[in-house]
């Protein structure tokens, strides 16, 4: 061949469908640097790089005495489909819990809540603090006890914080977290009454890692409305039994199973650890006088 160049015979390969000579121009086409100069190009299999079957197509040749090889790729069709396929379902997968989150995340993306800038004001606040910390490594570690945080106590002493503060760090971490007002938990729910999306709304709850209902017992204020609300409750509780929680309400232990309905208020206390934030409110230090 001219430049020197040998093609040997390579039998039941790409060579033998498309001829030596335009199985040359392909190598040189692709590494013009190699058209005078390279040896006894030879087309082979060689092993791809996952299966290590020798299913990739690609060249042998000489320069310089020694043997170099050329492939087109390298991994083979067969591993390459199962990597797209692999990917693809990653991407997809991802996608999924991306749009699950948003539909569940109601905090608005300023929010800063953390433990750091959570206002310790007492003992009761302290210990509230070291409480939630001690969750979230727990959670992270798989090693709780008690699944669930119920966080109760008077307005203003930080239980929306901590239970932010909880959510944010463990969604940081990868974890999948709902966190949404009990007001609009309830909003979202009756939404579904119209568009026939009720079930699918529930299967997405129980999908979450951790749900974070803030401030229970301020959704309903309709007395015609309580019924619905405690049947409501019962489902939402079911839906998440054996399944990680937190609940917080200004509510004390005797108005809130009157709001939640019984059923719902015994529940609450099974596999729950308690946070007792019956204090002063640290917003009145903030008043100005």
């Amino acid at each position: 061949m001219g430049g020197g160049i040998t093609i040997l015979a390579i039998g039941k390969t790409l060579g033998g469908l498309f001829g030596p000579d335009r199985m040359k121009n392909i190598l040189f086409r692709m590494h013009p640097e190699l058209k005078d100069i390279a040896q006894s190009v030879q087309l082979m299999k060689f092993e791809c790089s996952q299966c290590k079957e020798k299913t990739i197509d690609g060249w042998q040749y000489e320069l310089d005495g020694e043997k170099k090889q050329i492939t087109a790729a390298t991994i083979c069709n067969s591993c390459g489909t199962e990597e797209l396929s692999r990917q693809v379902t990653i991407e997809l997968e991802e996608k999924r819990v991306g749009q699950l989150i948003s539909n569940w995340w109601y905090m608005n993306d300023k929010d800063n809540s953390g433990f750091k800038n959570y206002n310790v004001t007492n003992s009761i606040t302290q210990k509230a603090k070291d409480n939630a910390i001690a969750y979230t490594q727990l959670f992270s570690q798989n090693s709780l006890k008690e699944y669930n945080l119920l966080i109760m106590g008077n307005p203003g002493t930080g239980k929306t914080h901590l239970s932010k503060a909880i959510a944010r760090t463990l969604k940081a971490r990868g974890f999948k977290v709902g966190y949404i007002p009990a007001v609009e938990l309830f909003n979202k729910i009756k939404a579904t009454y119209n568009t026939g999306s009720t079930e699918r709304l529930f299967d997405e709850m129980k999908q979450l890692d951790l749900l974070v209902i803030d401030d229970m017992g301020v959704e309903t204020t309709k007395l015609n409305d309580v019924s619905w609300s405690v049947r409501t409750w019962n489902e939402i509780i079911d839906a998440r039994m054996g399944l990680k929680n937190i609940w917080t309400t200004n509510l004390d232990d005797a108005t809130l199973g009157d709001v939640v309905g019984q059923r719902t208020f015994s529940r609450l206390y099974e596999n729950t650890r308690f946070i007792d934030l019956f204090t002063d409110d640290y917003r009145k230090n903030k008043r100005i006088t």
